[in-house]
């Protein structure tokens, strides 16, 4: 979700380092349009480790939906 609390959309997977086991992405389906970020050949969009603020029951990751919308990709 965004830090707007917008639900941003569901994980698909996640990509580790192997080698230092820090996080590098989280791979998204998204809801709706999210422009701005890298996508896999399937669509699912790329939030990278240094956009996610929180960990919970939700990853909250910054800057919200109304940022990504007005990005370029």
């Amino acid at each position: 979700m965004g830090a707007d609390g917008e639900r941003l959309g569901t994980v698909h997977n996640v990509t580790m380092n192997t080698t230092t086991g820090e996080l590098v992405d989280v791979v998204v389906n998204p809801e709706g349009d999210l422009h701005g970020f890298d996508r896999t050949d399937a669509g699912r969009v790329r939030l990278p480790a240094s956009s996610i603020q929180g960990l919970d029951d939700y990853l909250v990751v910054n800057p919200t939906r109304e940022t990504w919308k007005g990005s370029e990709a």
